[in-house]
């Protein structure tokens, strides 16, 4: 099997008629994280308890993406139950769908054969990365049933068959505006002529000269070559070369989290202004987290480490977060967790700082 990372973002719904006050971190994708690597992942509860899920249950998600771009797309889907007893399901976005820059809006619903109800609602973040920036996503509706959802496109066709009217209405106006003109309106097709076969009416024969002498075409080549030239030194002095990721040497009571090992790498970035090293990891540390404490959770070597004191703001499993401190004797400190929630994995991804021993 290949090894695949996935970004991904997880959320606690809590099932109730009152605005249930939901742990919804902020979610923040990006429209290169493809083949499947976005990923929500959903826990719903009911009382503060798990929700089981029998086998008649269906999970559907309804996403309107790129919300008031001019590719605002919707979505309805159904994501995949994967633990039934402990009510957690998840799904993968597409490529088509993480290509919808902007914000999301986002709703859940739970459904039997003779009830449904709505879960919640959230919303969430996809960047455009640099690469993307001259792409524009199709507009796009999208349903797994027709059935339910047959109202959405029925509002569209309303839109379009709206849109068709005002057509035919300018239609119409312009139709009458071109039978009420007069042709005695406009010049005679021989005054047309002669304007044209008149060489000197626009530009005098001196301003042609002085035109034609701004520039030659070899003068045009010439400098166009210089200015390639010129970007294309540039930009050889400008590179990154990447290490290997090597594991974290973790403390006693610390292991990998969430079967994605945590690992740290040297990026070296250099520039015409000289070399920078930095260190950046990846990968999650599960182990037992107490939000008073400063406890140690690895070990980071000589010549990775910061300059000063670093502080990270991290993702946790149970979606509440926590700080990590990194001094520069090495320690990996887990400095708190949100709100006195303990998370059992925290994930070190965004973590980056530059090597100053």
């Amino acid at each position: 099997m290949t090894n695949q990372i996935f970004k991904s973002a997880i959320l606690d719904f809590s099932v109730s008629a009152q605005n249930a006050k939901a742990n919804v971190p902020q979610i923040c994708f990006n429209t290169q994280d493809t083949g499947g690597t976005a990923k929500l992942i959903v826990k719903a509860k009911k009382d503060d308890a798990n929700l089981p899920l029998s086998s008649a249950a269906q999970i559907t998600l309804a996403m309107r993406m790129s919300v008031g771009k001019e590719y605002e797309s919707t979505y309805v889907v159904n994501p995949v139950i994967t633990r039934r007893a402990d009510g957690v399901f998840e799904y993968s976005l597409t490529d088509d769908q993480i290509s919808h820059d902007g914000q999301t809006n986002a709703e859940l619903y739970v459904k039997y054969p003779n009830q449904s109800m709505q879960i919640h609602r959230f919303s969430f973040i996809i960047e455009k990365a640099m690469i993307d920036d001259n792409f524009l996503p199709a507009v796009t509706y999208y349903v797994a049933r027709w059935d339910d959802y047959e109202k959405i496109f029925n509002e569209k066709v309303d839109i379009l068959q709206n849109e068709i009217d005002n057509l035919h209405e300018q239609a119409t106006e312009l139709k009458i505006t071109l039978e009420s003109l007069n042709p005695d309106q406009f010049p005679k097709k021989v005054d047309f002529e002669n304007h044209i076969t008149d060489t000197n009416i626009h530009v005098t024969t001196t301003d042609k000269t002085n035109w034609n002498s701004k520039e030659t075409t070899a003068g045009a080549q010439a400098k166009a070559a210089q200015s390639f030239l010129d970007a294309k030194n540039y930009v050889e002095t400008v590179k990154t070369v990447y290490g290997s990721w090597v594991n974290l040497s973790l403390v006693a009571g610390f292991a990998t989290g969430d079967n994605n090992t945590p690992q740290y790498r040297i990026k070296k970035l250099f520039t015409k202004d000289g070399e920078r090293t930095f260190t950046e990891f990846r990968g999650a540390i599960a182990g037992t987290f107490i939000s008073t404490a400063n406890s140690t959770v690895a070990n980071i070597p000589a010549g990775t480490r910061p300059a000063v004191t670093e502080y990270f703001a991290v993702s946790s499993n149970n979606g509440n977060g926590a700080r990590i401190a990194i001094p520069v004797d090495g320690k990996m400190l887990q400095v708190s967790s949100t709100d006195n929630a303990n998370p059992s994995y925290i994930s070190l991804s965004g973590i980056s700082y530059e090597v100053g021993n």
